[in-house]
């Protein structure tokens, strides 16, 4: 993997990540809880992982002092909470602006890395992967899964359908054995939402992709 063409994939998974903001996905309802996101809270929670990420490549590579936002927070659940009072409110031009200015460092950051930086796994990221795969989890597949799973929500299967179709290269490159498309993150294996699995199924039969989406993400798929 050489720099250029991690850029190329990070601009071009970030495209459906982008249109979430394009549209209104709230159907009327106001204002997102934490325990129901709007559209907007979705990239407000991103923005904040992005910025946290950039915070360590550049501390790892740079010496950086690292920030201690989150110092005391010994939980994702807490890190999650503290993210969403964080941009809670945020208008829609605002939130976009701040995610592009986000997208921005991430890839000034990582010109500060070498060809040969973004394939080692030497560096200290937390996870057991090579560089440039845990740049694309934080820039492309984390921000995206977070996108199928509201379109899952909100029963928005078109949308969904598309989005996995622009990213289905992508996540296949970055994990051979579909786990990018693993909403770990989220209880979907569970009787609320195999029946939206299902619709999504008889909804794009035909579809490969939609396919390993469903197997990814149901113990026993139906």
């Amino acid at each position: 993997m050489n720099r250029n063409e991690l850029v190329d994939m990070i601009l071009n998974g970030t495209g459906v990540f982008r249109d979430l903001l394009r549209h209104d996905d709230t159907g009327g309802e106001g204002p997102g809880t934490y325990e129901d996101w709007s559209d907007t809270d979705v990239v407000g929670h991103v923005v904040g992982w992005m910025n946290y990420s950039i915070d360590k490549l550049s501390s790892l590579k740079l010496g950086t002092q690292q920030s201690q936002e989150y110092q005391g927070l010994t939980t994702l659940d807490e890190i999650n909470a503290r993210i969403f009072d964080t941009y809670r409110g945020a208008s829609r031009e605002d939130i976009e602006s701040r995610y592009l200015d986000s997208l921005g460092s991430y890839i000034r950051i990582i010109a500060a890395y070498s060809e040969r930086d973004v394939n080692s796994d030497s560096f200290d990221t937390g996870f057991s992967m090579v560089m440039w795969r845990y740049m694309l989890m934080d820039t492309v597949i984390h921000p995206v899964q977070h996108a199928l799973y509201h379109f899952l929500k909100r029963e928005n299967y078109e949308r969904l359908e598309c989005a996995l179709r622009r990213v289905s290269d992508l996540f296949e490159l970055y994990s051979d054995d579909h786990a990018g498309y693993r909403l770990s993150e989220f209880s979907v294996d569970s009787d609320r939402f195999r029946p939206r699995f299902k619709a999504l199924k008889e909804m794009f039969p035909d579809s490969r992709c939609v396919a390993a989406f469903v197997r990814a993400n149901l113990s026993e798929s139906e």
